[in-house]
């Protein structure tokens, strides 16, 4: 666990998670918006510097991740996993039904949305937040595949593109909404940046597929 090739985390945990999880707040707060996380950790392969700095401050030993099985550090004894283990505790949960987290590193992979925990009726916050890594990520409503969001925290509507979402993600997060105050929330991560879209956020329209 401790061997020279476990890259390391970060420098000043106490103050660089709580960074982090300062401008995830921000992301979660302004659905649709794009956020910096400043990140200069190197990532275990295949996770992006954001979805990196995600894992560092949210996971803990009480947090049972899944990870995409088409992933080759999907294998217990990757140095994604070693890396997990050791900066994090976190239990590795194959069962993407059970899992707090979710690390989708494939988008266009990405199962359907709802193979991952709602939440129940009496702990609707007890669902899946499941991170995706895309290709890009822009606020620009004239971009193609550009969808308009609504929902608390937009003041009217956001334009987001996303460059890497299988086609069929809009439809499925229409279906994951009509759930609500069940399903899941999402984390889009672009490099060293991120995009929140919780289970509140409502598609309104989309300019194409």
């Amino acid at each position: 666990m401790t061997s020279d090739n476990l890259l390391p985390g970060f420098a000043d945990p106490v103050f660089d998670s709580q960074r982090v999880f300062r401008s995830l707040l921000e992301a979660l707060s302004h659905p649709g918006t794009i956020c910096d996380i400043a990140s200069d950790n190197a990532s275990p392969t295949p996770l992006m510097p954001a979805t990196t700095a995600l894992c560092l401050t949210l996971l803990d030993f009480e947090s049972r991740v899944w990870l995409q099985p088409e992933c080759p550090a999907s294998n217990a004894d990757s140095a994604l996993h070693r890396y997990l283990r050791f900066h994090c505790g976190c239990p590795i949960d194959a069962d993407s039904r059970t899992a707090h987290f979710a690390i989708v590193h494939d988008a266009q992979a990405l199962p359907s949305l709802n193979t991952f925990h709602p939440g129940d009726t009496e702990f609707p916050d007890r669902s899946t937040t499941v991170i995706i890594q895309v290709n890009n990520l822009v606020n620009d409503a004239t971009a193609q595949s550009a969808v308009r969001l609504r929902g608390p925290g937009i003041r009217t509507t956001a334009s987001l593109a996303c460059v890497g979402l299988p086609s069929r993600f809009w439809q499925e997060w229409r279906e994951n909404t009509e759930q609500f105050p069940l399903g899941i929330d999402v984390i889009l991560v672009d490099g060293k940046r991120v995009v929140g879209i919780p289970r509140t956020v409502q598609l309104e329209t989309q300019s194409c597929m």
